[in-house]
């Protein structure tokens, strides 16, 4: 079972620098050779070897100072640095063989010219805005929570043609109240209708420990919300206990806060789980970064339109028409929550989605 090398076999080289083995053969060859630069003529090692191939010298014009004669690599350069190179560098003797396979000419690499910076209001390709204190934050907490924190990724799609329908009729009833009571018209959106449905889920499924209290489970959820240069995290208290109405009333005030620059640090703590929802960008799906220390945040995508096909139960044809799907993303914390867990937060939530109870939502 032993390896044998055949002297002719091919061995793989680099195409500017060739291995030590394929040098030390091609050397041992020349040496062995009965052409004039044989071991009784020329002595010399892979380096100066290449040096003078490369240069196309004359091998015999070279005065060796090394040991038994041998040419060193000093010889060589000391030479092509010597007056007497022009003189004597047309070779004598035929060309060296090749050490390896001429390699192609290099790619020259392109200057890259940086632009100065242009101050702002002024004309240019680009405007370079400094970095806000607020935007450092984020990124560092942010960087910080992906690299430490391993997060669990669960995707599920739900449709919300009922969901749609429970806000048409919610609203319905706020404007007869306003009338009714003289007060101002008030309409509640997708956004707080999940934040209902996200809290009344995440109490039911139990999945974290926090909010479990003597007098039942009681969860706060953050909602994300994008201002100029910061992000916000307005924190709505006890939603799962509350109404829609009175949870768009909350977030309205909250939003106002956060875009007038007074929102309060406790107004933004002590959230169980935050909402982040791009669906009004087109946004059809993706994921989100857990915000430390909740262990949880939902990812919101955007509205989707579909056929979909429903057998009729009288005649059993099946019947075409549109529906609307929406996506929704949970990242956990992998190390307080299991899949099962997320993957039973998941369903119930989709379940309370598709099928959501008057009782739940008013």
């Amino acid at each position: 079972g032993g390896c044998v090398l055949e002297e002719d076999s091919e061995e793989p080289t680099s195409p500017l620098f060739p291995s030590p083995f394929e040098m030390f053969r091609q050397t041992a060859r020349l040496l062995s050779s009965s052409s004039p630069l044989g071991a009784a003529a020329i002595k010399m090692g892979p380096a100066p070897r290449l040096l003078i191939e490369q240069f196309g010298l004359d091998a015999k014009a070279i005065t060796p100072t090394g040991p038994k004669g041998w040419i060193l690599k000093g010889d060589v350069l000391r030479f092509l640095s010597s007056p007497q190179k022009s003189s004597s560098s047309t070779p004598t003797s035929p060309p060296l063989p090749p050490l390896s396979k001429a390699a192609p000419a290099p790619t020259p690499v392109p200057k890259v010219v940086f632009a100065p910076k242009v101050a702002a209001g002024t004309s240019g390709t680009f405007v370079d805005l400094p970095t806000s204190t607020a935007q450092k934050t984020i990124a560092e907490r942010l960087t910080f929570s992906k690299q430490h924190v391993p997060h669990l990724y669960s995707s599920r799609e739900a449709r919300i043609d009922s969901l749609l329908k429970a806000r048409a009729s919610i609203n319905s009833e706020l404007v007869q109240k306003a009338k009714q009571e003289g007060g101002k018209e008030q309409k509640v959106s997708i956004s707080d209708l999940l934040i209902k449905i996200v809290a009344s889920a995440l109490a039911e499924s139990r999945v974290l420990e926090e909010t479990r209290t003597p007098n039942g489970p009681i969860v706060n959820v953050s909602v994300a919300v994008a201002l100029e240069d910061d992000l916000a995290t307005p924190t709505i208290r006890a939603a799962n206990l509350k109404g829609v109405a009175a949870i768009n009333s909350d977030l309205q005030s909250l939003v106002s806060k956060a875009r007038s620059g007074t929102l309060l640090a406790e107004e933004q703590e002590g959230g169980h789980l935050t909402i982040s929802n791009l669906g009004m960008f087109g946004v059809k799906s993706f994921t989100a970064i857990i915000s430390p220390p909740q262990k949880l945040i939902l990812a919101v995508g955007g509205t989707e339109e579909r056929v979909v096909g429903q057998v009729d139960a009288k005649t059993g044809a099946t019947v075409l028409s549109s529906a609307s799907f929406m996506s929704f993303s949970v990242s956990a914390d992998a190390r307080f929550l299991s899949e099962d867990q997320t993957g039973h937060f998941l369903e119930l939530l989709c379940a309370k989605i598709e099928d959501p109870s008057a009782g739940i939502l008013l």
